[in-house]
């Protein structure tokens, strides 16, 4: 199964620190991470085009067989 994982630096639901194993142990499986200094939680990015940044790697990764 692929995964894709998203950390955002200004995610203040889900710190970046909390997702340190998590991001560690997807990582070593062959997840995708998505470590970005501008994305905060879902939904509450700053701006308009940083939320079209998010969604462009989702679909990006959705899109790869």
């Amino acid at each position: 199964t692929r995964v894709m994982i998203i950390s955002g630096a200004r995610d203040s639901v889900v710190p970046p620190g909390q997702m340190d194993e998590l991001i560690r142990v997807a990582r070593s499986r062959g997840a995708r991470i998505l470590q970005d200094p501008e994305l905060a939680h879902p939904y509450q990015d700053s701006s308009a085009a940083i939320h079209r940044h998010r969604q462009q790697n989702v679909a990006s990764f959705l899109s790869q067989e």
